[in-house]
């Protein structure tokens, strides 16, 4: 993904790709609440990887691997 500084967008800009994967991740999550997004988020694998655990302080601090490896 390229993100080139623009004042149009929180200071970024997205390709016509870009910004239809990232509508539909959007569409995807509409009406989920907080509770169920943490959720999912720490059952993805940047956040397994570390060992975070919800609740828990362990990775706190821990810089995530977003590569796509």
């Amino acid at each position: 993904m390229v993100y080139k500084k623009n004042k149009d967008c929180g200071g970024y800009s997205f390709s016509s790709e870009e910004l239809e994967l990232i509508g539909g991740v959007l569409q995807e999550l509409k009406g989920y609440g907080a509770k169920i997004l943490t959720e999912i988020a720490y059952k993805t694998k940047p956040m397994v990887k570390i060992g975070a655990t919800l609740g828990g302080k362990e990775s706190f601090g821990v810089k995530l691997d977003l590569s796509f490896d």
